[in-house]
């Protein structure tokens, strides 16, 4: 069965109020599996973590004993490499649910696009103050309360990943909970983030994000070394 990824924007969707967190695994798992997806699951608490251990504390340590995977990121474009990431590992198949806002599915629209041409399956799951912006997708809300009505806790299997990291240091904080928040609250973490805020943006051409797989799709079947060259992206 095809692997699948859940991208969680946690900043963008939150945990509502008086929610469960530790229900969260459990209630994407079941909705997914309204979509006929029965493989492997992997998902990703992506944002500013910091931020959400402060104004939610209970929220993280929830979701990392159920087996989500979390990542302290700075804006769209560390959430852009993981999803890279992840595709160069599942070439040419596997399930892809992003739960975000709309302006992530609006830049990778057309990215969206190329890859179920190339045999992916792109899922998202929207809050409830934003319209849907793709198709095929949830209401990020009811997806919580349960597809078919009864979620229970039950903790995801993640063999071979990463459980905690830090995108912006770039580094991998330790093995456990009380490492990642550590790092979160460490000097040299506030440091980049000072230094991200400090650093002025690139100065570059902003074009609307176009992804072209033509040359991969019109290839002969006998020739299935083929991918996804990065450069053929803009954001």
């Amino acid at each position: 069965m095809p692997k699948t990824w859940v991208c969680w924007d946690i900043d963008s969707c939150p945990v509502p109020d008086g929610y469960d967190a530790h229900l969260v695994g459990s209630s994407i798992r079941s909705a997914l599996k309204e979509k006929g997806c029965y493989g492997p699951l992997t998902i990703f608490a992506l944002g500013n973590l910091k931020l959400s251990l402060k104004r939610t504390p209970h929220v993280l340590p929830a979701l990392s004993s159920t087996g989500i995977l979390l990542n302290d990121v700075h804006g769209f474009d560390n959430i852009f490499e993981e999803f890279l990431r992840w595709t160069r590992g599942n070439r040419g198949h596997g399930i892809l649910l992003f739960i975000t806002g709309n302006e992530l599915v609006k830049n990778m629209y057309q990215c969206f696009v190329s890859l179920e041409g190339l045999g992916y399956t792109i899922l998202h799951a929207n809050p409830q103050a934003s319209p849907p912006s793709y198709e095929n997708g949830f209401l990020w809300e009811s997806l919580l309360n349960g597809v078919s009505g009864e979620v229970t806790r039950q903790a995801l299997v993640t063999a071979g990943e990463v459980r905690f990291y830090c995108s912006r240091c770039t580094i991998c904080p330790g093995e456990s909970y009380e490492d990642f928040t550590k790092h979160l609250k460490s000097r040299g973490h506030k440091l980049r983030e000072l230094d991200t805020l400090r650093r002025p943006s690139p100065k570059r051409k902003m074009v609307k994000p176009t992804f072209n797989v033509s040359n991969y799709i019109n290839k002969k079947p006998k020739e299935k070394d083929w991918w996804i060259e990065e450069d053929r992206m803009s954001i």
